[in-house]
């Protein structure tokens, strides 16, 4: 939209509606065919990850918008852009998760969905309003991760899905639903960053660095499997 013409500000606007309207279509997918919510946001995925492809024609688009580069590479009193992004959206997600109503009612529609709906509580509307959040906060990911390379590139983050699902459950995040915390996933991150950091420091092939991750994936899921069992 910026080698268009699109002021800077309204195309990151539409970046975020644009975010926001995935995440409604990942919702309907969820609420309305009861697709498996791991199976439709794969699926999804790779519908809008083939979009950006046939947009951008399997190339980069490089970007020159100087005020938008500095969304990925300026600083504020020394402290990177991205990081104060960070700090600020993980601070009000933790307060908004414990000690709010709103927070309350997405670990009960996670940890028990059909209690919550015995309590009155409309599961289908805080899922829609999670998508909806999540996906407008990849879009925002997305800005941020161009402005720092200097160009929109549609394959810049392939595979990071499996990360992300790796570090939750690193974390302490049920797949199941209705437990975690902000701070576990973060220590999550953490952990997957320096098993990745230290795989190369130890000069480990770039393949068996994927075998590697890979089995990484399969203990965390399978201490999640076990949490589980000892849960119920």
């Amino acid at each position: 939209m910026l080698t268009k013409g699109i002021p800077l500000y309204l195309a990151i606007v539409l970046v975020l509606a644009c975010g926001l309207c995935i995440g409604y279509f990942n919702s309907l997918l969820v609420n309305k065919l009861k697709f498996e919510a791991f199976i439709a946001t794969l699926a999804s995925m790779s519908i809008f990850r083939g979009f950006a492809y046939i947009i951008c024609g399997g190339k980069a688009v490089f970007v020159t918008n100087k005020m938008f580069l500095k969304m990925g590479s300026g600083r504020i009193l020394g402290i990177p852009i991205p990081v104060i992004i960070f700090i600020i959206t993980f601070a009000i997600f933790t307060v908004v998760l414990s000690r709010t109503r709103f927070g309350r009612t997405v670990y009960m529609v996670g940890g028990n969905a059909v209690a919550s709906r015995l309590a009155g509580i409309d599961g289908q509307k805080i899922r829609t309003k999670l998508y909806m959040m999540t996906s407008a906060f990849a879009a925002l990911g997305g800005c941020i991760l161009a402005a720092r390379m200097s160009s929109g590139q549609p394959m810049a983050s392939e595979g990071l899905e499996f990360d992300a699902v790796t570090s939750s459950v690193l974390g302490g995040v049920a797949m199941s639903g209705g437990v975690g915390t902000m701070g576990g996933a973060l220590l999550g991150l953490l952990i997957l960053q320096g098993f990745n950091n230290g795989l190369m420091m130890m000069n480990i092939p770039s393949f068996w660095q994927t075998v590697s991750r890979g089995i990484l994936l399969i203990a965390a899921l399978s201490f999640d499997f076990i949490r589980n069992r000892k849960r119920k």
